[in-house]
C-alpha cells in the first residue's frame, strides 16, 4: 500500500524531532561533563553574609550609572532564619520586578536576597552593556549570591525568572548546598553548533517532550537540590499563592 504526502511528511518530522531530541540530550551530557567546578565559598554565619552583602552595596553606591531603584536588596530579620530566597530578576529588568513579591516572602518570615544581575539596573535606557554580558559573570553572580545566602538561612531557594531562571538552573547543576531551584520560564534553546536546523516549533515541541528525561538524568541525579518548573512559559503573571507555598 502506497504512504500518502501526508503520512511521509509526519514520519519525516517525527524523525527530525527524535534526532534534534536525541542530539539534546548527548549535547546536555558533554556541557554537564565538560564544566569545571565552580569556586564556592559559603558565609559561615549571619555576620560574614551580611558583610558581604554590604561590600555589594558598596559597590554599587559608586556606580553613578546605576538607577537608583535597581540597587541590590535584601530583607533580613537580623539573624539567620529557616528559610532563605535568592530572587533573580529577568533581562533587563532589576531588583524592582520583586517590589511586591519579596516582602510576602519576609512576612513568612524569609530572609531574602534580590542581587542586581550583571549589567543590569542602568539608568541609561539606551545603554548597550547589555551585549557585552558574559556567561561566565553570571555564573559568578550564582556563585556569590549562593555563598551569602548559606549564611542568611538553614533551607536555601533560589527562584528566577526569564535569564534568572537559567540561572536557577545552573544553580541546580552546580550547587548542592541549594535546597530548591526554580527556574521561572528560564531561557534554553538548541546550540548553533549542534548541527541541528529545527523551527521554533519544532524546538518548542522537542523541549516539551524530551527536555525533562535529559534534566534529570544529566543535570539533578538525587544528591543535589529539589528542581521546581514551575512554568514553561511566561504569561506576564506571577502566581504568588503558589510560590509562597515553596
Amino acid at each position: 500500500m502506497p504512504i500518502s504526502s501526508k503520512l511521509k511528511g509526519i514520519l519525516l518530522a517525527s524523525a527530525i524531532l527524535a534526532c534534534a531530541a536525541l542530539v539534546l540530550k548527548v549535547s546536555l551530557r558533554a556541557s554537564v561533563d565538560e564544566q569545571e567546578p565552580n569556586r564556592s565559598d559559603p558565609a559561615v554565619d549571619y555576620e560574614a553574609a551580611l558583610a558581604r552583602f554590604e561590600q555589594i552595596q558598596a559597590r554599587e553606591a559608586a556606580m553613578d550609572e546605576l538607577n537608583p531603584i535597581c540597587l541590590s536588596k535584601l530583607l533580613t530579620h537580623g539573624q539567620k532564619t529557616e528559610h532563605a530566597i535568592i530572587l533573580m530578576h529577568g533581562m533587563t529588568n532589576c531588583p524592582e520586578q520583586f517590589r511586591e513579591l519579596a516582602p510576602m516572602f519576609y512576612e513568612r518570615g524569609y530572609n531574602v536576597l534580590i542581587p542586581r544581575m550583571p549589567g543590569n539596573g542602568l539608568a541609561d535606557p539606551e545603554t548597550t552593556t547589555l551585549k557585552d554580558v558574559t556567561a561566565e559573570q553570571l555564573c559568578d553572580c550564582c556563585t556569590d549570591m549562593v555563598d551569602i545566602a548559606r549564611g542568611l538561612g538553614g533551607h536555601v531557594t533560589f527562584l528566577g525568572i526569564s535569564v534568572g531562571g537559567t540561572m536557577a538552573a545552573w544553580v541546580a547543576l552546580h550547587r548542592p548546598d541549594v535546597d530548591l531551584a526554580v527556574p521561572i520560564a528560564p531561557v534554553f534553546s538548541l546550540g548553533r553548533n549542534m548541527g541541528v536546523r529545527v523551527s521554533r516549533r519544532d524546538v518548542r515541541v522537542t523541549l516539551d517532550a524530551q527536555y525533562h528525561d535529559a534534566v534529570d538524568s544529566a543535570l539533578f541525579r538525587g544528591d543535589g537540590p529539589q528542581l521546581s518548573w514551575f512554568c514553561h512559559a511566561w504569561t506576564g503573571t506571577i502566581d504568588a499563592p503558589g510560590l509562597l507555598r515553596l
